[in-house]
């Protein structure tokens, strides 16, 4: 047998066994893809901090990725004193740039003893180059870029005078775009509290004028949340508290600007597409963007041990309300601890195409330490809410989970931050998820 025929058989020969292949799979049906129903698997915790044995804590993390992912960075506000000493706080940070594998040790972004220091906020740039802002003495809102934190330099951007009932309250910042930086913040005087805005085209050299969005006497506005959407349009999202005798409720507002927060749309309230009863105390919202689509969650809280949390969403003329559409994302009424009650903080993320929403809270005894931070998604028609695995691996006896912040990287990493809580002390913890691969399998019949 020559080598020509041997060169001539082998191709044929394959050349059938593919046929009898593609015959196969033609005669048989492909599997759906598996759902993904939560994100399920997450990696333990891993500690940021490490107060346990010192006089300091860590609380109220809030952490953001720069483009692409692989650059995180978590704020936080390093507390000295006793925990409800504001006064005793400043901002700090760790930062990793390798998708969270591991962190630098703690530094500060500013350190003051003398005035209470509160609500620090954080975002990346293109550069990865770090921005915070937050209060300082009440009154103040400051911002730092990452070049000035070692050195303790700041610039305050905004400041209202010190007054009875004056308050610059949760302040917010994001990146978007060349070069440009959006903070919101809530603005109060005499009680009377509103939403602003500002804006910088330059990094953070100058700062515009302060501006109000949609300036309304007849509700307190507090705890904005902010993002900017592929198309440049900003959408800011608050809790409005509304004053109706004999009691006081609260919705969630929202409004968009097209020209960089020029000029803004009239505030609709979007959690009419909610009805969870009589009672409607909306608080606590934070919005995302995906392309230019927004995603919001929210809690009710009737009282600390009767919340729930929600999830609103709009693709596109989201100053309609006709354009919006809403789900209860829990299963059950959560609870809170008595004795220190915290908000369960619902996080929105976008995960493999689902919507996700995490938050903490305690699914039984008020009196118990077991709170834990829960998750639940749209792919799973919101009909579960498991706890984060990688969190439970950090809770023992007294410690609580508390205040998550989440942020998502290319539409499959989570990125978790949240306060680990004791008696006395508190630390920052980090969690991922390990993104899973669903592929459409064909199988023989």
């Amino acid at each position: 047998m020559n080598k020509n025929f041997y060169f001539l058989i082998v191709p044929i020969m394959l050349l059938t066994i593919l046929m009898a292949v593609l015959h196969q799979a033609a005669i048989a049906e492909p599997s759906e893809p598996e759902a993904i129903t939560t994100s399920t698997l997450w990696e333990n915790g891993k500690a940021l901090t490490n107060n346990s044995n010192t006089n300091v804590s860590a609380i109220q993390p809030a952490i953001a990725t720069a483009p692409g992912g692989k650059t995180i960075i978590v704020a936080y506000m390093k507390q000295t004193g006793a925990l409800d000493s504001p006064e005793d706080a400043d901002p700090f940070y760790v930062r990793s740039t390798n998708n969270g594998r591991t962190w630098s040790q703690p530094a500060k972004i500013y350190q003051n003893a003398a005035l209470p220091t509160r609500f620090v906020d954080i975002t990346l740039d293109s550069n990865a180059t770090g921005h915070a802002v937050w209060t300082e003495n009440e009154v103040q809102l400051r911002y730092s870029k990452q070049s000035q934190w070692a050195g303790n330099s700041f610039t305050t951007i905004h400041s209202i005078p010190t007054g009875f009932g004056n308050l610059i309250d949760s302040p917010k910042i994001i990146f978007k775009g060349s070069n440009r930086l959006h903070v919101v913040w809530s603005q109060q005087t005499s009680f009377d509290g509103d939403i602003y805005h500002m804006t910088s085209s330059n990094g953070g050299t100058s700062w515009s004028t302060a501006a109000a969005i949609g300036n309304d006497g007849s509700v307190n506005s507090v705890s904005p949340s902010l993002a900017a959407t592929d198309n440049g349009n900003l959408h800011v999202v608050w809790e409005a508290q509304i004053a109706s005798f004999p009691s006081t409720h609260a919705e969630i507002f929202y409004a968009r600007s097209s020209n960089n927060g020029v000029t803004w749309t009239s505030p609709i309230t979007i959690s009419q597409v909610i009805n969870p009863g009589p009672d409607r105390v909306f608080a606590q919202p934070k919005i995302v963007a995906q392309g230019n689509s927004v995603h919001v969650a929210f809690e009710n809280r009737p009282n600390d041990q009767e919340q729930r949390a929600y999830y609103a969403t709009c693709t596109s003329g989201c100053a309609n309300i006709n354009n919006w559409r809403g789900n209860d994302v829990t299963v059950q009424n959560y609870r809170v601890k008595n004795t220190d009650p915290a908000f369960l903080k619902p996080q929105p993320a976008i995960l493999g195409g689902c919507a996700v929403v995490l938050f903490s809270g305690i699914n039984g005894d008020p009196g118990s330490n077991d709170e834990k931070i829960r998750e639940s998604s749209s792919c799973g028609n919101w009909s579960s809410n498991p706890t984060v695995s990688g969190v439970d691996s950090v809770l023992s006896g007294n410690l609580r989970a508390i205040r998550p912040s989440v942020v998502s990287s290319n539409g499959w990493w989570l990125y978790l931050a949240f306060e680990r809580k004791g008696s006395t002390r508190s630390d920052i913890y980090f969690v991922r998820n390990i993104p899973a691969l669903y592929l459409p399998v064909i199988i023989k019949q």
